[in-house]
């Protein structure tokens, strides 16, 4: 029994000794923890140069941030400057053109300053002392009330001034109609072109013979009417409340036929002092008092604008068949139209649709496409089309 015990420790010592032969055989390693450790050792070493090289980057980096930020501040510095001076430029500038213009104002500006002090004054009765202290009062005393008030016209269609000699409104002066509710302060005349700048209730307008503006008033609408401009000043009349009669015409989306029904004029819109027009097609926008030529197959028609009053266009058209048409022309070539009463030149035609011409030996002007312009006896010669490279002309007459 003792033999058997015996030879069960001997077997289990070789076991482990077996077991611990194979275990160096297979990890050539007693220690599994070491055998980690040493494996593990490596990594740790490569993450700590890692660790040592982002903290040199990030301090590079940091380096060059304050660096790029001072080179920044003065950067923006040197621009807040330099745009400091060039606003400071600039205010100098504005101020010197302020000062300039407190000196001079322009025409239409005084105009309007002129009329508020006439308002002012209306309440106040100090216009002379106002205008004099602006340095614009007349060398003479003025008369207590520096308004010449024009009365309504009564009769319903005012006559144009037969004595040219008759004095009338200078510039400066202002017209009352319609128990003042209507004030027509005249700031510049032309007798040349029969017409006058004027500022009719604070709106500057321009007024032309014979071409009546209406505007609203106390009692309605007045139609303010130039009758005639001359050196000795200008003369106006006005329509207002009762005696002014109904608008005729074509209102916006009205049609009217004219020269026994070959021209259509349609109306698309209507404003205070224009139209926009399409006649057979060819738009027009015309002011009042304006015209345009249209053709109607062999016929030029002149379309005339005669008047715009609240809200209707009166439309009115004059044909010819005398009418006398170019060949295109291009930079360099002449046509003489209406049996020499024409002599058309094209000195250049211009990439945008116009052209350099110079009509019966006058200077050279730009004419575009539909322009018409006023030729002696009655006759009109018209820009019918300017392409990139030529253009043509229609040379009409009418009785």
């Amino acid at each position: 029994m003792n033999e058997l015990k015996i030879f069960s420790a001997l077997g289990a010592v070789i076991f482990v000794l077996l077991l611990g032969a194979m275990w160096r055989g297979l990890f050539g390693q007693e220690d599994p923890q070491a055998m980690m450790a040493e494996q593990i050792a490596p990594v740790s070493a490569s993450v700590a140069d890692l660790d040592g090289r982002l903290a040199t980057a990030q301090a590079q980096f940091d380096e060059q941030l304050a660096t790029l930020q001072g080179v920044m501040d003065s950067k923006l510095a040197d621009l807040q400057e330099s745009m400091d001076g060039k606003l400071a430029g600039v205010q100098a500038a504005l101020d010197t053109l302020s000062a300039q213009a407190a000196e001079g104002l322009a025409e239409d500006d005084l105009a309007a300053l002129r009329t508020r002090l006439e308002e002012l004054a209306m309440q106040s009765g100090e216009l002379s002392a106002m205008v004099a202290a602006l340095g614009s009062a007349p060398a003479e005393t003025p008369p207590a009330d520096p308004e010449p008030e024009v009365s309504q016209a009564a009769a319903p269609a005012p006559e144009p001034a037969a004595d040219e000699g008759e004095p009338g409104l200078m510039p400066g002066q202002t017209a009352l109609f319609d128990e003042g509710s209507v004030r027509v302060f005249i700031s510049r005349l032309d007798p040349g072109s029969e017409s006058l700048r004027a500022s009719i209730n604070g709106e500057r307008k321009t007024l032309r013979a014979g071409i009546g503006r209406t505007v609203a008033a106390a009692n309605g609408h007045c139609r303010i009417t130039l009758d005639g401009v001359s050196g000795n000043g200008a003369l106006v009349s006005a329509l207002c409340g009762d005696d002014l009669p109904a608008a005729e015409g074509i209102s916006a989306g009205e049609t009217a036929m004219l020269n026994e029904g070959s021209l259509r004029v349609f109306a698309s819109r209507v404003t205070e002092d224009a139209a926009r027009l399409s006649a057979n097609g060819t738009d027009l926008v015309l002011d009042a008092g304006d015209r345009a030529t249209v053709m109607v197959g062999e016929e030029s028609c002149r379309l005339t604008l005669a008047q715009v009053d609240r809200g209707h266009a009166q439309v009115g058209a004059d044909c010819t068949d005398a009418v006398w048409q170019s060949d295109e022309l291009v930079a360099g070539e002449a046509a003489i139209l209406g049996d020499g009463a024409a002599r058309v030149f094209v000195s250049f035609v211009q990439p945008d649709g116009a052209a350099r011409i110079a009509v019966n030996g006058l200077a050279l002007s730009t004419a575009r496409g539909g322009e018409t312009r006023e030729m002696a006896d009655n006759c009109d010669l018209t820009v019918a089309d300017v392409s990139r490279s030529a253009a043509r002309f229609n040379f009409a007459c009418y009785n």
